[in-house]
């Protein structure tokens, strides 16, 4: 670790991680959608203690923006989730949420970088759009973390 790094070290429960996981999920969802990309399904597996997920987005994804805020979503739905129902101060749960998105900041800084996207910009509208509707955001991870793999029109509306 380094002079200005830090990492958060937590614990979460097993059911926490589903959560976690489930948000990740619903936050690419929602944003895909918000973006008019058609998504089809999202998943959460669980392998031990390892929890992932995916979302199935059906169409041509050509970068732009709104891709990239879809992509970036994944990691402002785990922050907020460790900022407003873990308790951490937002620099802390944005920090804990980066080890969770590392797979999908590789492909934003791809795209960014190729098609001078702004990178920032596609995160604040991703977490203003999560934070705006919490609630909901919440509700669908819940029904997520219970069923493990939803229709997509059904985890947002």
């Amino acid at each position: 670790m380094g002079l200005f790094t830090s990492r958060t070290e937590i614990t979460v429960t097993p059911e926490q991680n589903r959560l976690i996981a489930a948000a990740h999920e619903v936050g690419h969802v929602a944003l895909f959608r918000a973006g008019g990309y058609t998504v089809r399904k999202a998943w959460i597996t669980t392998a031990g203690d390892r929890v992932g997920g995916e979302t199935d987005v059906v169409d041509d994804l050509t970068p732009e923006p709104g891709y990239v805020a879809g992509l970036l979503a994944g990691h402002a739905a785990t922050a907020l989730w460790f900022e407003l129902e873990y308790g951490l101060a937002r620099w802390q749960a944005i920090d804990t949420a980066s080890v969770r998105a590392e797979h999908d900041y590789t492909l934003v800084t791809k795209l960014a970088r190729r098609h001078r996207i702004d990178q920032q910009a596609a995160y604040r509208r991703a977490e203003t759009m999560l934070r705006r509707d919490w609630k909901r955001t919440m509700h669908a991870t819940r029904k997520l973390a219970d069923c493990g793999s939803l229709d997509a029109k059904k985890l947002i509306r």
